[in-house]
């Protein structure tokens, strides 16, 4: 399952809010600030994002409604949807703004506070026991390390797994003695001991 985010930047915020929700709980998100580097086409980025993605989140409001980008998202996936029934849209209304016609008849949500987000992120993933959750945010890890992390290391952490930093050093090593490379992560965390060393071959 991947869930687009559609938002105005005005309302970033709230889109921010929510992908960080959906994310803890496991779910694969395509929200810009996360999908679209510097350098790279906004526009060829949406595309490919709303041509992934099994559900369109509308982040709706006064000024998701002025928005030709939130207009030319709705009317894309809307598109896409005529021709798949199986996917979703959600809109998240954030003030008393009519939605668009086409809709205004899928069930969605009010927000009236930042911990709705977190309710929405639930019901759109369904409950999860603690070792799915944990699996689900176990690959997402990876697939964010891959890009990052020397190749062939078999430490995969973007993050200290102990206390969250992000100050990680990566070492590899030739260890004569066994004639294997060795591995290591430490974290630079003040007060953080998190450290794991082992041989590859």
């Amino acid at each position: 399952m991947q869930v687009f985010i559609s938002h105005n930047v005005a309302n970033k915020a709230d889109a921010r809010l929510l992908a960080s929700a959906l994310a803890r709980r496991g779910s694969n998100v395509w929200f810009d600030e996360w999908n679209i580097r510097p350098g790279e086409s906004i526009a060829a980025g949406i595309e490919s994002g709303l041509a992934g993605s099994d559900i369109f989140v509308l982040i709706w409001s006064a000024n998701a409604a002025r928005s030709n980008w939130v207009g030319n998202e709705i009317r894309a996936y809307l598109h896409r949807r005529v021709a798949d029934a199986t996917l979703r849209i959600v809109p998240l209304m954030l003030d008393e703004t009519p939605l668009p016609l086409l809709v205004a008849d899928h069930l969605g949500f009010k927000i009236a506070a930042p911990e709705d987000f977190d309710h929405v992120a639930q019901e759109l993933n369904g409950q999860r026991d603690d070792h799915e959750l944990a699996q689900l945010l176990q690959k997402r890890l990876w697939e964010l390390a891959r890009d990052k992390i020397p190749e062939g290391s078999p430490h995969r952490f973007i993050i200290c797994p102990q206390c969250g930093s992000p100050d990680l050093m990566h070492t590899a090593f030739f260890d004569g003695y066994k004639e294997k490379m060795n591995y290591a992560v430490m974290c630079l965390e003040e007060n953080c001991k998190f450290m794991r060393s082992q041989f590859g071959e």
